[in-house]
């Protein structure tokens, strides 16, 4: 079965007992102001009043009815009214281009209708009124990773951090960026100085040891790999120590555990991955392999019964699910 990655990189691998697998993660547009931070869509406390343009003087009416119309976006952004959002913040900048907060607006609305394109376009103009404007930019760097253009999501992440150097999640994106273009070593370093500016950043560690992962696929010497194992398990406990919710890590620390024979310690990581997330089916399908390969046919018996149950409906399981039963077969007759 082929690894798969969660939205922070997840690691997945075989071993010559049992199939690791990571539980594929359905990764959707998030709210703007979880990706961008506060002021994508100013709340309408903040804006000026729009004085009724039949009251000003003619030279006045153009920036009231663009004012007037940003108001109304915002209203319709906030309300989720997307299509109407567009037009209005799209009349606004009609009637002024220099309108930063509107583009910037504008831009959110596309995202968020998937138009990655437009978006990058209207994020591309809020840039050019105010080149320091970070959530222009990483919402630029957010709709070139939507296209799959990482070169250009690496420059604006790059520009980001020049802009906010103190900005740990900003070196964390930068990370995930390098990453993915496998520029792993580069990746690292970015890591490291996310948690060098925020130790107990917990999805930081955890990208970390999935970078020493790939780097141990990659490492020809049978030390190197072992160097990078022990990395990856130094950078997954910190990641459980900061979040010991964090299901995936201590999925990912069972894994090193495996890898260096250690089934005590790697039933233990399973267990808490398990207890972080009872229907996690990667977790209960090895853990239950783990059981029983230490003789533990109760315990066994009873995680296999769990993961046919959380199991046995999904299609990406159905191979697994036919497995378990065989040894729940063998197990009680």
């Amino acid at each position: 079965m082929p690894d798969t990655q969660d939205f922070d990189g997840g690691q997945a691998g075989r071993s010559p007992r049992v199939m690791w697998r990571a539980g594929a993660v359905v990764c959707s547009i998030l709210v703007l102001a979880t990706w961008f931070g506060p002021g994508v869509a100013p709340a309408l406390a903040t804006l000026p009043p729009t004085p009724s343009p039949g009251s000003l003087e003619p030279s006045h009416v153009t920036p009231a009815l663009a004012g007037a119309a940003f108001t109304q976006g915002v209203e319709h952004f906030r309300a989720r009214r997307l299509p109407e959002a567009v037009a209005a913040f799209e009349r606004c900048v009609e009637l002024r281009p220099e309108h930063r907060e509107a583009w910037l607006n504008l831009g959110s609305a596309w995202l968020l209708q998937r138009r990655f394109e437009r978006s990058a376009e209207a994020f591309r103009r809020a840039i050019e009124l105010d080149g320091r404007d970070v959530i222009a930019v990483t919402a630029l760097a957010k709709a070139y990773e939507q296209q799959g253009e990482l070169e250009d999501a690496l420059e604006q992440w790059e520009r980001a951090v020049e802009i906010a150097a103190a900005d740990a999640g900003l070196h964390l994106a930068l990370g995930r960026t390098l990453a993915r273009l496998g520029e792993l070593t580069s990746a690292v370093d970015a890591y490291k100085e996310a948690l060098r500016l925020e130790p107990g950043l917990a999805s930081a560690w955890f990208n970390l040891g999935r970078a020493y992962a790939r780097l141990g696929e990659l490492a020809e010497e049978a030390s190197e790999r072992r160097r990078l194992t022990k990395q990856q398990q130094e950078a997954y406990t910190q990641t459980v120590t900061c979040d010991p919710s964090f299901a995936k890590a201590w999925y990912n620390l069972a894994i090193t555990y495996f890898t260096q024979g250690r089934v005590a310690d790697e039933i233990g990581a399973l267990e808490s991955a398990v207890r972080a997330r009872p229907d996690y089916p990667g977790a209960l399908y090895n853990l239950a392999h783990a059981y029983e390969g230490t003789g533990d046919q109760a315990r066994a018996l009873k995680t296999w019964t769990k993961y046919i149950r959380v199991s046995e409906t999904d299609p990406a399981e159905r191979k697994f699910v036919l497995e378990a039963r065989k040894h729940l077969e063998r197990l009680d007759p």
